[in-house]
């Protein structure tokens, strides 16, 4: 197994199925990665370094959040934000947790769909999600529950084609090759563009994919236009020295917005771990938007990415803590836009599946 130093992080590269089974031991400070499987993740381990109180009293860390949970692990589930980044780099996790024995592992995925099936698998707590799984998980069974925004990207989302192709406006898509991730943002963000140019997907030739492979099936000539996030074509280009040409972005539908989620069943046991969660990825937020430059240095060196392609990002991700007082109103707009289209078969309650109890309780709700 190939070891790779990684700072003070020990990073693995696992299937989705051996992540179930898999026993974290390694201690910060190395890294191992395996390429077997087709569904891949990277996983985090954060191993405690500091002792429970001798008295075995609660603890209050920085986050002034009392932390009465013991000798747990927990799992993240995230694909590609700067928020863990930062709160790795920053210690964050360490020094919340690592006194009271709780252990915190980041998981990396490739995209929501991905984190639905780890979460029905049990083997995460807590996962960066957009709308549309969040609506898509909670409606076919998947018991978690949104308890706050990450960030409302709406610039983010982008239609691609390549700088030669004839295709100029989203009309010209009849009959096209498009490929996008379905169960994604990216496949309401399709589903609306269509609708405003008077076309239905089948209209199209839809091609389900991998959210990261948007820009090499469009290299290699086996879609026509594809939906995926600006850093994946910032990176093709790069690299390779395609052109593209953006034929539609998200903006102004609403669509674009990350939150973060829980498992529900963890939430009951551990409200003392959530509540110190959404605390570190509030504080997170606010390091990302006050420290642009840090920021950038410190995600290019987790993800091994370019840091100009992530300072071209950052503006467009657009992280903030503002958002918290429209989630409800945004899961409902987008509830009712799903069932509409088929994309789920039975209607939700928002409040089955958003709790803003944690961000009032931490001070990022804001009134209306």
């Amino acid at each position: 197994m190939k070891k790779i130093s990684v700072s003070k992080i020990s990073r693995v590269f696992i299937t989705l199925a051996a992540l179930a089974t898999l026993i974290f031991t390694t201690a910060c400070g190395s890294s191992s990665a395996s390429d077997s499987g087709s569904s891949s993740v990277t996983s985090t381990t954060l191993t405690a370094s500091a002792q429970e109180p001798a008295d075995g009293s609660a603890g209050v860390p920085f986050t002034g959040i009392e932390v009465t949970s013991r000798d747990i692990t927990v799992t993240i589930a995230e694909q590609g934000y700067y928020i863990v980044p930062v709160i790795l780099d920053q210690g964050w996790f360490d020094e919340v947790f690592a006194p009271y024995g709780i252990n915190i592992e980041i998981a990396r995925f490739n995209n929501g769909p991905e984190m639905l099936e780890a979460y029905t698998a049990g083997v995460i707590d807590f996962a960066q999600l957009g709308l549309q799984p969040a609506v898509s998980g909670a409606a076919n069974g998947v018991d978690i529950r949104t308890i706050s925004l990450i960030d409302d990207a709406e610039k983010n989302i982008l239609l691609v084609t390549k700088a030669d192709s004839d295709i100029q406006t989203v009309e010209d898509l009849r009959g096209k090759k498009v490929a996008v991730t379905i169960g994604s943002n990216g496949h309401s963000f399709l589903i609306k563009r269509l609708e405003e140019a008077g076309l239905t997907v089948d209209d199209i030739e839809l091609i389900n994919i991998d959210f990261n492979t948007a820009a090499t099936v469009l290299e290699a000539g086996e879609v026509d236009v594809s939906v995926g996030y600006k850093t994946i074509f910032d990176n093709a280009t790069k690299d390779n020295g395609t052109e593209f040409r953006i034929v539609s972005d998200s903006t102004g539908l609403g669509i674009a917005k990350s939150i973060l989620t829980v498992k529900n069943e963890f939430s009951e046991e551990h409200p003392d771990i959530v509540l110190n969660i959404v605390a570190l990825f509030g504080k997170a937020i606010d390091f990302i938007v006050e420290n642009p430059e840090e920021t950038v240095r410190i995600a290019s060196d987790y993800y091994g990415t370019d840091p100009d392609i992530i300072r071209n990002a950052l503006p467009v991700q657009n992280y903030n803590n503002h958002g918290n007082n429209e989630i409800a109103d945004d899961l409902e707009g987008y509830i009712d836009f799903m069932y509409d289209n088929g994309l789920i078969t039975v209607q939700v309650d928002v409040e089955d599946i958003y709790d803003d109890s944690y961000v009032k309780e931490v001070g990022l709700y804001e009134e209306k």
